[in-house]
């Protein structure tokens, strides 16, 4: 489907730069968000999915083991976390920390920017017009309050 789009486009993924094809010509940029914020909304997404929820998480086209309800209580989903570094129910595949790592190897790369959801949320206009620095989008100055 990307390749048949014929217009500027973007991809979403929760994936590690490493599982990524890389190209040269490519721009990446990757929020990072803070762990504890990642684990409530990890946490709260899991508590109140239905079956029915569950059932189309893993229903046709599942990657992986199927998505499964969260045991116990926060105290223990969290330490969960801590002890393997992805989330309770999740596949241990694609842990949280070596996302991170991964991302951090190439911060360096001409063609990479990391962000910060907090910094994206404190200044939001300015992160937007760092992003579209490094994506060379030349924004008209009087769009910005309709971006913002």
């Amino acid at each position: 489907m990307a390749e048949g789009q014929q217009h500027r486009r973007f991809l979403k993924t929760h994936s590690p730069f490493n599982c990524l094809p890389y190209q040269p010509s490519m721009k990446y940029l990757f929020v990072g968000r803070d762990a504890r914020d990642v684990f409530w909304s990890m946490y709260n997404h899991q508590k109140i999915f239905t079956p029915l929820a569950y059932e189309a998480f893993n229903g046709p086209g599942l990657v992986g083991p199927a998505l499964e309800p969260v045991k116990g209580d926060e105290r223990d989903y969290y330490n969960f976390f801590l002890d393997n570094g992805y989330f309770q129910g999740l596949s241990p595949d694609a842990p949280f920390w070596h996302c991170i790592r991964e991302w951090w190897k190439v911060k360096d790369l001409p063609n990479v920017m990391l962000l910060h959801y907090a910094n994206l949320k404190a200044d939001f206009e300015g992160e937007a017009r760092k992003i579209a620095a490094f994506l060379e989008m030349d924004i008209e100055e009087s769009l910005w309050p309709q971006i913002v």
